[in-house]
Parts: C-alpha cells; structure tokens; sequence
C-alpha cells in the first residue's frame, strides 16, 4: 500500500528563528506520509530483505525530501552538505541546534522583533503589527522573556511618526509600571481608523462644496432645471412677466430686462 501523497510546501518554511512552528508542521507531513518513524531514528534500516530495505530508503529520501524543501536555503546549505547522512541524522542536527538555542542563538531571534521593521502609516497597520508579534513568539519560543511593558516600547519604537501625537496623549495617560503592548495597539488602530474616516469625509466634502455647473449653459452657479436658456424657463419668466407688468407703474419693463437680470 503506498502512503498518502502531501505537497512539500504545505511544510511550514523553517528560517531558524519559528522552530517550534516548523517542527509541528514538518512532523505533521511526515505522519501523512507515513515516514516519521523513519525521520524520528525509531524505525531502523532493516538489515536483510531486498523489499523491506527499498521501502525504507524511500521513506528516508522523502524525509531527507521534506527537509529539503523546508529549511531555508541557507539552512539547507548547512545541514544537507552531506548525502551520506540519513533524514534521521539531518534531522537531529536541526533539533540539537534550534529546539533550545543558546543565548546568541535566543539573542538573534529576539533581536528581529526588538529591531523589527518600522510600521508604515501608508499601509494596513494591523498585518504589519501582526508580523512584528510573531517576531515577539518566535523569541519568546527561544527562551526570551518579553514583558509587557516592553513589548509596548518596542512598538512603541518602530509606530509611524506620523502617529506621534496619538502615541504621547497615550503615554501621557497612562502609568509605566502597567502600560501593555495591547494599549499602543489599541491606540495605533484607533488612530489610524480616525485618519482614514477623516480621508473619506475630505474626498466627499470637496465632491459636494463643487460649483455647480449648468449642463446647458455651461455656467457656474445654477443647474440645467434653472437656467435662463431652458425653454421651460423662458415661458415661465413670461407668464411671471405678465404678472409684474400688471402690477407696475413702468411700462418700459419687458421680457429682456429680465432674461438678463
């Protein structure tokens, strides 16, 4: 019976810093596909049996394979140099470097959300906050404890200047002994939800304060359904002609005096 069939890039891509993250993913693939045994080193290479020995080098070639295709290139590069290894090896090469790192292995890891990228107002605030905060796991994974009141300076640290304003009312407001990374979420958000109703009202506020503008005429000032050159117009102005000239004491008025007034 052949084992199920799984698509390599559905492997979680190991970078060294998400081991944890990876590692759930990888086993998961290998369980599908039925080769963990062979990659966790408990299922040996059988000594005797053409058959049996040929099912377990493909078991061990579709770990070596997953492992492949999952470890960053660089990491790749490192721990698959030699073919000689088996997945069970290579594997637990991996595990005895990146399932507890070391202090400057931790340092690193923790040193991407400390000096993560800046947020950009320009774009969605809560997919870049989201990515810092996984940097923030993939430390605390290594071992870092992250306060929270530090994660709230290192957002702090990398908010958009343009939110300056926001973020010192905040700082302002609140105590330093219980400020948390959620309040400069929190405020980051609001801020820039307020910025993008302010966007939207502006657009419409400059959409309806435009001149109006005769689609008869051409003219600034009035519509169509007013215009002094609407037929419909110009029999009204007669008959209001009519009533003026009734009830004044200058027989001068006509109905130019008022097409041009």
């Amino acid at each position: 019976m052949s084992s199920p069939s799984i698509k390599a890039d559905t492997i979680t891509k190991f970078t060294g810093s998400n081991y944890a993250k990876w590692n759930i993913s990888f086993k998961s693939a290998c369980r599908i596909a039925q080769c963990w045994g062979v990659v966790a080193g408990t299922t040996t290479k059988p000594a005797t049996g053409a058959a049996e020995i040929a099912a377990w080098e493909t078991k061990n070639d579709q770990g070596l394979g997953f492992l492949r295709v999952s470890l960053a290139p660089h990491l790749a590069l490192h721990f698959l140099k030699d073919d000689t290894k088996t997945s069970a090896e290579v594997y637990a090469l991996v595990k005895a470097d990146y399932e507890k790192p070391n202090a400057l292995g931790a340092f690193n890891i923790f040193k991407k959300f400390y000096a993560g990228p800046k947020l950009q107002a320009n774009k969605p605030l809560r997919a870049q906050i989201d990515k810092l905060l996984a940097l923030k796991q993939d430390a605390v994974n290594a071992g870092v404890t992250i306060s929270d009141q530090y994660e709230a300076f290192a957002l702090l640290w990398v908010a958009p200047p343009e939110y300056s304003n926001a973020i010192t009312s905040v700082l302002q407001s609140k105590d330093i002994t219980t400020i948390t990374g959620k309040q400069i979420i929190d405020t980051l958000l609001q801020e820039e939800s307020l910025r993008t109703t302010s966007a939207v009202a502006g657009r419409v506020s400059n959409t309806t304060n435009k001149p109006k503008k005769c689609g008869l005429c051409g003219k600034k000032g009035h519509l169509q359904e007013n215009c002094w050159d609407n037929p419909k117009n110009v029999l009204s102005n007669y008959h209001l002609y009519r009533l003026i000239a009734s009830n004044t004491q200058s027989p001068s008025l006509t109905i130019t005096h008022l097409t041009d007034a």
